[in-house]
């Protein structure tokens, strides 16, 4: 049953025609029968294995579910793909349980502990788990919205993650003198702010001491994060530009690479798919990258756009730049980024282009 269900997912879900790879029919020729064997001994077993730990109340065990580690190695194989594994580490499982996401959903998430500001110091709040912050989603409970503007897509997480706050907070695992009670993580949607806002981005910091250095919180949906950086993401498609239209005062695109296609307003970028899309924005291909890679090579030192960036606060005890000179310094610190900084470029660059955003 899993080969015909395998070769069903795999020529449904891709472009791959089934005379093309002959392979496909041979599942449990290509994942050899031990590894088959391997799986089914692990599923009986897994149960057994959590409840233990969770007798002990040892809450770090993460059991990585083979049946999907044998489909990937089975399409890295049929793929030509397998050099590609060794980059796949950064992938880490969770047990659905605790996280309480329900399937056919993908999500790019961060992983946030919760902190309070007593007097000056920041402490560890340790009432929750860790609280799974949604950065983008491309599946919701199997809504695609993966080709979404990124604003959508996020107030689509929003009222998810509103859902999810529905159901109970503490749930049953197990059963008989096995049953236990365990608290998932909570699930927010992280706020998005554009280039405009920064000024009340900052508002909305507030500053501690944590190990000896300053520290910066955030509130967000009744909770305080650590802030250790800004995530900044594309809104349209690396080969498209956006300008400011000075007598009409609102912005349109245009491309080099598109020339027929001219100055296109933004009530038309969802439907000439103008709009970055979850893809090209959280996770960057092979293909991506060398496109990047020709155009910094073309530019001649000039800006290159790429799909996403992160700007880091982590302070270091090899240069006095980190937080305390990005939220506090009035201009740029030694050559580097302040929101000060940031936020003189953006009304500079509003004043020339005599954009009013009131």
């Amino acid at each position: 049953m899993l080969c015909a269900e395998f070769k069903s997912l795999l020529l449904s879900k891709s472009n791959l025609k089934e005379d093309k790879i002959p392979v496909v029919n041979y599942f449990h020729g290509v994942i050899p029968a031990l590894t088959i064997t391997h799986i089914d001994y692990m599923v009986v077993h897994e149960n057994r294995v959590k409840k233990t730990f969770a007798l002990k109340h040892n809450k770090d065990l993460v059991v990585a579910e083979d049946g999907f580690a044998a489909g990937v190695a089975f399409l890295l194989h049929v793929l030509n793909g397998w050099d590609s594994f060794f980059a796949m580490n950064w992938f880490e499982s969770y047990t659905i349980s605790h996280l309480r996401i329900p399937n056919n959903t993908i999500l790019l998430v961060d992983f946030a502990e919760e902190f309070r500001l007593e007097g000056q110091r920041i402490q560890k709040a340790n009432k929750h788990p860790a609280v799974v912050r949604i950065l983008d989603a491309a599946v919701l409970y199997g809504d695609d919205v993966s080709q979404l503007p990124y604003e959508q897509r996020m107030k689509a997480a929003q009222k998810f993650a509103k859902a999810l706050k529905l159901t109970n907070r503490q749930v049953k695992e197990g059963w008989g003198r096995m049953e236990h009670m365990i608290t998932p993580q909570l699930t927010v949607a992280a706020h998005v702010y554009s280039l405009s806002e920064i000024q009340t981005f900052r508002e909305n910091l507030k500053e501690g001491i944590a190990n000896r250095e300053l520290g910066v919180l955030f509130e967000e949906d009744g909770f305080s994060f650590k802030c250790h950086g800004l995530r900044f993401i594309r809104i349209i498609k690396q080969e498209w530009q956006m300008g400011w239209s000075k007598s009409q005062q609102r912005p349109y695109a245009h491309s080099p690479e598109h020339k027929s296609a001219g100055s296109v307003p933004e009530l038309d970028w969802q439907a000439k798919q103008i709009y970055a899309t979850f893809w090209e924005t959280a996770i960057i291909t092979n293909k991506d990258k060398d496109k990047m890679n020709e155009r910094i090579k073309k530019s001649e030192g000039s800006a290159v756009p790429v799909p996403s960036m992160k700007w880091s606060w982590k302070a270091s005890i090899r240069t006095p730049y980190g937080p305390e000179k990005i939220i506090n310094y009035p201009e740029a610190f030694e050559g580097n980024p302040t929101v000060a900084a940031l936020k003189k470029h953006i009304d500079t660059t509003d004043s020339t282009a005599h954009r009013n955003r009131h």
